[in-house]
């Protein structure tokens, strides 16, 4: 409410993981119902069905990181098995669903598959 009165267009839940704060959801309907654009930054490592709804409206975008097109090294760098799985499935279906959907790339290893990270966004249909 503050941030719309300042004239603030577009406001990101980020900090750990947004989504598992109870009241994430009603952050964003707030935001919304002020005009304001809304990105919410998740790791997607879950993603409930009921959000899909959520990440779906006009005015929401969705951010996430990305370390590598490898599994393990993506998972090794997150310290969550099957995180690159999970990771890369909810991208494809925020693509899927039409969902504006940001990645930035996380450089985190001296020798780490960057590029080839990137060019699997892309080929994904993340831009």
């Amino acid at each position: 409410i503050d941030a719309a009165a300042l004239g603030v267009r577009t406001i990101q839940l980020i900090g750990g993981e947004p989504t598992t704060h109870p009241n994430w959801r009603q952050f964003t309907e707030v935001a919304l119902s002020f005009d304001q654009n809304v990105e919410v930054f998740s790791n997607l490592f879950h993603v409930a069905e009921e959000w899909w709804s959520v990440f779906e409206r006009s005015g929401v975008t969705l951010g996430t990181s990305y370390y590598s097109d490898d599994p393990d090294e993506h998972d090794r760098i997150t310290g969550r098995t099957g995180s690159f799985v999970r990771t890369r499935t909810h991208i494809r279906e925020a693509v899927n669903r039409g969902i504006i959907m940001r990645a930035g790339i996380v450089e985190v290893l001296p020798v780490q598959r960057v590029q080839e990270a990137r060019a699997e966004l892309l080929s994904m249909g993340v831009e």
